[in-house]
């Protein structure tokens, strides 16, 4: 496990690099435009938004490493990581579907759901329509399917990254 949460942090580190260069064009565009401008996210935002990023991030970065740990060969790494690129995209819809309808019954439920959760909070967060005891309660059940997702991860790691030749299928990483 150690193995697997070490890459996972060294990635995290290179993506909250690219997260302080983009918050730090958004400050800078903040300096820039007026005062009479209301468009730019609030500190506020942008430190709910951040969180919501890091939380969603650790998700997705067990899954990929479980995927990527399944191939010996890069020609090999497209077809395992297929599955995971679909459910990395299919938040991104349903967050776009939820910012049109914040009130609908659904995004309430949905917004408990990861991975969802990540950016239907975020949303939610930044027009206020989300208390805090709701983002912690989402927030809870990520952090729990985080840890549930880095398990499975190790649990692939080991029983697949030695070894070589045909790629190793899901099942078989999850049996061994």
């Amino acid at each position: 496990m150690k193995k697997v949460v070490g890459k996972v942090s060294g990635i995290a580190t290179s993506a909250m690099v690219q997260v302080g260069a983009m918050l730090g064009g958004v400050v800078a565009a903040q300096s820039v435009v007026s005062d009479q401008v209301a468009t730019m996210p609030g500190p506020k935002d942008m430190m709910v938004t951040v969180l919501w990023f890091l939380l969603t991030f650790g998700m997705f970065a067990s899954l990929y490493a479980a995927a990527g740990s399944l191939v010996s060969r890069p020609e090999d790494l497209q077809g395992v990581l297929t599955p995971v690129m679909v459910l990395a995209l299919a938040p991104v819809g349903v967050a776009t579907a939820a910012a049109a309808h914040l009130s609908a019954p659904w995004v309430s439920v949905v917004q408990y759901i990861p991975p969802f959760s990540g950016l239907v909070m975020s949303v939610r967060s930044s027009v206020g329509t989300v208390t805090t005891v709701q983002q912690f309660a989402a927030a809870g059940v990520l952090l729990l399917v985080t840890a549930c997702c880095m398990a499975l991860a190790a649990r692939i790691y080991r029983n697949s990254v030695l070894r070589v030749g045909a790629p190793v299928r899901w099942r078989q990483a999850l049996a061994a």
